[in-house]
């Protein structure tokens, strides 16, 4: 099992043996994020910015105007909410290509509470035109994300947790960026579509399940750009869609899947969301935590098979 801050930062590090341009921007988090590793390998390319993430963002959106493709980390608390409107104009409106990797997202810095805890991170980047969003929930997923953000170098932001993954799939089975990854397809009327790590706790709640109930389960690790098409031709025969996340609905997944089945005409009667939402976080290990909100496994596996029997009712 890899935590994906590892997986990520260790593809960065291989990334940059092989091309000079590649350099890393720490915010006094190196241990915490990984970057650390970049400090040890390559030296000279790594820069310290301290706990000013507003000045790295500067910094990034400078060496990128010079030729270089930075990757700038921190907590996603602070390197995308404080830094939006950094982001905003020294890297998007310059068109400088710059990579935003924010951790410990959701409930992944758990016990130090609600100032470190971010579930607002998605959708403030998906306000910004241009920057490409992802939150991977695989090791597979996100170093094939890696490799092709080092070759392109084009400004994204990504978002991962802390914990270590059980679960992880095929390079083969690894769509081209944007495209919805199909973890179980059924027959059953309700499908399941969730972003980020929290995919890995879907997949624990689909267990509970006799195989021949199981839910379609759609993970989407890309939310800009997307397949618009190919996610609305996944969920067409679905009556029932559970949206899985942990973010804040009013801007993240939920949003983006509504607007599908609006605009598809798709059999869907309702779309239900299990996430954190309505308030900020909280200490606490993130067990309990997401157990709290739903979202642990036998959350998600309740409110999908509320849903199922609903289904069932309305039927």
């Amino acid at each position: 099992m890899k935590a994906l801050r590892d997986v990520l930062i260790d593809q960065w590090v291989m990334e940059m043996q092989k091309d000079q341009s590649l350099v890393a921007i720490d915010c006094d988090m190196g241990p915490h994020t990984r970057v650390s590793k970049c400090f040890q390998m390559f030296p000279d390319r790594a820069f310290q910015a301290g706990i000013c993430e507003q000045n790295a963002i500067g910094m990034a959106g400078g060496m990128a105007r010079c030729r270089r493709f930075p990757l700038v980390s921190s907590f996603a608390a602070f390197i995308v909410g404080r830094c939006w409107e950094q982001i905003r104009h020294s890297v998007l409106y310059n068109e400088a290509p710059v990579l935003i990797l924010g951790t410990h997202a959701g409930f992944a810095a758990a016990e130090d509470g609600g100032s470190h805890q971010c579930f607002e991170d998605i959708g403030l980047m998906l306000t910004l035109p241009v920057i490409q969003v992802f939150a991977p929930a695989f090791p597979s997923e996100a170093r094939k994300i890696m490799m092709e953000l080092a070759c392109k170098k084009e400004a994204a932001y990504i978002r991962v947790g802390r914990d270590l993954l059980p679960y992880d799939i095929s390079p083969d089975e690894i769509p081209p960026i944007g495209e919805p990854i199909v973890l179980h397809r059924s027959t059953s009327p309700v499908a399941v579509v969730s972003t980020g790590e929290i995919t890995q706790v879907v997949l624990l709640a689909s267990r509970k399940f006799p195989a021949e109930q199981r839910p379609t389960i759609v993970h989407l690790g890309c939310l800009r750009p997307f397949n618009r098409f190919a996610i609305s031709r996944i969920l067409e025969n679905a009556k029932v869609i559970v949206c899985v996340e942990e973010n804040i609905s009013s801007s993240n997944l939920f949003p983006i899947i509504s607007g599908i089945v609006h605009q598809s005409g798709s059999k869907a009667v309702r779309i239900i969301n299990a996430c954190r939402d309505g308030a900020f976080g909280e200490s606490g290990d993130i067990k309990q935590l997401r157990q709290t909100y739903g979202i642990d496994a036998d959350g998600i596996y309740q409110t999908i098979r509320s849903a199922t029997g609903q289904q069932e009712a309305d039927s």
